[in-house]
């Protein structure tokens, strides 16, 4: 829903080095009868099946992907140096399978050769070997070492000297690791590219200082992706050209990251740290699955499902103005044409070219039938191209929908469904799905002009209309609706939810499964929420969600003290919607929230929690103590002293280092914007002066001009480019991380220490520059997850976050 959220809101509003094992070292190099040998060994060149060459490599948990192939390439159209192959197979003509690794071993123990095949010298095969364009396969001899090629495992050959890298045979037949270290190579990038001209691949071609002599063979490729996974790739299949890479099963890497890759070649072994995305739509379009219509017209549009949309608007704005704003919602997605047909800035949201029904799905998961209103369909399958966007520009505003671009293998001439773009929502993310599809990929990914200009399919599932709970239908409209208006919020908002306000300890009595657990909430006049929990009895309570609440008394005079209920995870991208009622139980104050989730009531505390304390680990701070009636934060009447924030605002209005937005007013879940925290900086600093910075968008004697020029000339901020500082933009939290880690560098506190972020669920939107400064805010305890498994690098600060942050860093950094 974000994406549509976008559009209409405009509208409404080193390399790691690693250490192999290490070569033997010897006291002479001799050369014994028929072979290079040392100490009564001897070297050898052998064939080695691929799990046992790459144990020593990918160490525990790693697999080889032997089973796909990244080229449609004969493996017998020559002798592949540094493979062998299927012996039976090799003078078939189809592809054969290439079974392992041929790579120079050192056998310390001779004996271990006893039973093994030595190739020698004199030996000669004809094998067929398949050449030109036409793969003609040629009867050709090969002799002596080339018959490694088509030779069984462990099959032997005497070398005459010491090769220049060589694995080691233990004497329980084991390999070591490559002898020698690992040469870290930097400056190597790379591109994953889908359905090249081999096929339905994905392909990552790599660029940089990675360079190899003409003599190196490649031997093996070890990849590490950022989920800790390791892959290794065999011969041949896996890996050609020396520095490309592929797999013919895109679902197996898809939306993952490489950020390792190590080359064993005969010379050398190369160590390359990388940061490689591969495409998360190679896999997405085979998850949707079932029949979907239109989102709107002729679905949440209909009439049944109207106090829906007025109660969760009602819930953001007021309900003074929740009728006309539900009108206008709906006029701005409810145009009734698209292209020149459209009256902009209105957008068509149903199916074009009078589709009724679309389903997905298929034996292989990619097939889409386009079913017309006339009953006559259109079956498609699709394959994966590349990330794309549908873009225009609106007014003065950049207008982009990211997603996933796919092409009909069976699309016809002029087909109006020959392109698919499928954009990231599904109905387990966002309860519906959006998409543009096209003759051409010029035109799907025109969002405001051309043929379909102003239009975004937007649909969800048929069967989400008969479901008796309506569970889907709910949680697709208030998300719609809190997300455009989330901005919206004003006083009727908060007077709407006042009697929510407060401290809220969970009753689980009718939960005998947690009868040791506790839980409590904790709801703001500003609309903050957050839960804290503890099902295991430690008695440490930690923050488990933050969310904004919204709430709606359609009728006061019901005798009811009750209504509509929305939480909203700004996150995730999630909302539950609900009832709420507040009752007198048993003498006591309680809140009663029902869902289709069930029923939990909640009762009022009677006094604030003491202390704080949390379970430690990656969450927010609990609820402080009030102090004493003189404390800075007192002063703000939007501040509550009985929440996690207290110690922080405290701190930095006493240090003047963040001021109010007004004389009572401090704006605590205002976002904190780029300017903000560069004058924070500069205040700490003592407002030192600085030349004028190079950035084109830093308004002349602003009130933040002096604390940017400042930071740029001490390199503490690089600028959204080279003349855009973006100074109004909010900051997420891996600029604010990156900023304070080179503030602290200028300072002369110790950066080296670096986290571990893989526990973090969501580390992959970790941008590569913002990875060190993450690492160290957190191995810190500068910056804590937002959750225990979230650290959402690209959420916004908001000032609240921002004061604690900067407690923190004078007390932990600057100590």
């Amino acid at each position: 829903m974000k994406t549509l959220k976008k559009t209409l809101a405009v509208i409404l509003s080193v390399a790691m080095v690693i250490t192999l094992t290490p070569s033997l070292s010897f006291a002479t190099d001799g050369t014994g009868s028929g072979g290079s040998t040392e100490n009564d060994g001897i070297y050898v060149l052998m064939n080695i099946p691929y799990d046992k060459f790459y144990d020593a490599e990918t160490g525990e948990g790693g697999t080889v992907d032997a089973v796909s192939t990244a080229t449609l390439k004969y493996a017998n159209s020559g002798i592949a140096g540094g493979s062998y192959h299927d012996v039976d197979a090799v003078n078939a003509d189809s592809q054969v399978k290439a079974l392992g690794v041929t790579y120079p071993v050192f056998v310390a123990d001779m004996s271990k050769l006893d039973s093994e095949k030595e190739i020698k010298d004199s030996d000669a095969k004809t094998i067929g070997i398949v050449t030109g364009r036409e793969k003609t396969i040629t009867p050709t001899e090969v002799t002596g070492k080339d018959i490694l090629f088509c030779a069984p495992d462990y099959s032997w050959y005497r070398l005459n000297e010491k090769p220049a890298r060589y694995k080691t045979m233990n004497e329980d037949g084991i390999f070591s690791a490559v002898s020698g270290r690992a040469s870290a190579v930097a400056n190597v990038t790379g591109a994953a590219s889908y359905n090249t001209h081999h096929g339905n691949y994905v392909e990552i071609r790599l660029s940089g200082e990675l360079s190899m002599a003409e003599n190196e063979t490649v031997s093996g490729v070890i990849v590490t992706f950022d989920d800790g996974s390791v892959v290794a790739l065999p011969h041949i299949q896996g890996f050609w050209r020396k520095t490309q890479i592929g797999w013919a099963t895109p679902d197996s890497v898809a939306g993952k990251t490489i950020t390792g890759l190590k080359f064993i070649t005969t010379e050398n072994v190369y160590d390359c740290s990388v940061n490689i995305p591969i495409s998360e739509g190679g896999k997405f379009l085979s998850q949707v699955k079932d029949e979907y219509q239109p989102l709107f017209e002729g679905a949440t549009f209909n009439s049944e499902y109207d106090h829906y949309w007025h109660d969760y608007a009602a819930a953001v704005v007021g309900g003074t103005s929740a009728d006309e704003t539900v009108v206008y919602m709906k006029t701005s997605i409810g145009a009734k044409g698209y292209g020149d047909q459209n009256e902009a800035p209105n957008f068509f949201c149903g199916f074009t070219n009078d589709v009724a029904k679309i389903s997905f799905g298929g034996e292989d998961g990619k097939t889409v039938t386009f079913t017309k209103k006339d009953g006559t369909s259109t079956t498609r399958t699709y394959e994966f191209v590349k990330d794309a966007a549908a873009t225009g520009k609106y007014g003065d505003y950049d207008m982009a929908m990211n997603g996933y671009l796919y092409k009909a293998k069976n699309a016809e001439e002029n087909d109006p469904f020959a392109y698919l773009l499928m954009f990231p929502d599904t109905p387990d993310t966002t309860y519906h799905l959006e998409f543009r599809y096209g003759d051409t990929e010029e035109n799907v990914c025109k969002l405001l002009d051309g043929p379909y200009g102003y239009w975004v399919g937007s649909a969800i599932q048929t069967s989400a209309l008969t479901e008796d709970n309506e569970d889907t239908l709910q949680k697709v409209i208030s998300l719609f609706v809190v997300e455009n208006l989330v901005e919206m919020q004003n006083e009727e908002t908060n007077a709407q939810r006042k009697d929510l306000v407060g401290t809220w300890d969970c009753d689980f009595s009718a939960f005998p499964q947690y009868a040791n657990a506790k839980m409590y909430i904790v709801l703001s006049p500003d609309g903050t929420g957050k839960t804290y929990a503890d099902f295991t009895g430690s008695g440490k309570e930690a923050l488990t969600a933050e969310y904004t609440f919204f709430a709606y008394d359609p009728d006061s005079k019901d005798g009811k003290d009750g209504g509509t209920y929305i939480a909203l995870n700004e996150g995730a991208e999630t909302v539950t919607p609900g009832e709420y009622e507040i009752k007198t139980i048993d003498g006591k104050k309680a809140l009663v929230f029902t869902s289709n989730e069930g029923e939990i009531t909640y009762f009022l505390r009677d006094q604030k929690p003491e202390g704080g304390g949390g379970s430690g680990g990656n969450t927010e701070p609990q609820p402080v103590d009030d102090h004493d009636a003189n404390c800075p934060s007192k002063a703000f009447d939007d501040l509550d002293t009985s929440l996690w924030y207290h110690e922080g605002t405290d701190f930095v209005i006493e240090n003047k280092m963040i001021n109010g937005v007004s004389d009572t007013k401090f704006a605590p879940n205002d976002t904190t914007t780029r300017a903000m925290i560069v004058t924070i900086l500069w205040r700490q600093e003592g407002e030192p002066d600085a030349e004028a910075s190079s950035f084109t968008d830093v308004e002349a004697d602003s009130w933040y001009e002096a604390a940017v020029n400042w930071a740029a000339e001490n390199k503490i901020v690089n600028g959204m480019s080279e003349t855009s500082f973006a100074p109004m933009d909010k900051i997420t939290r891996e600029q604010l991380a990156a900023i304070l880690y080179r503030y602290a560098e200028i300072k002369g506190a110790d950066v080296s220490a670096k986290a571990d972020l893989s526990s973090f669920t969501d580390v992959s939107s970790v941008s590569d520059w913002a990875e060190d400064a993450l690492g160290w805010a957190v191995e810190t305890g500068l910056m804590k997850g937002v959750t225990e498994t979230t650290l959402q690098p690209q959420g916004n600060a908001t000032r609240a976050q921002a004061a604690v942050l900067m407690q923190r860093f004078c007390e932990i950094i600057l100590k």
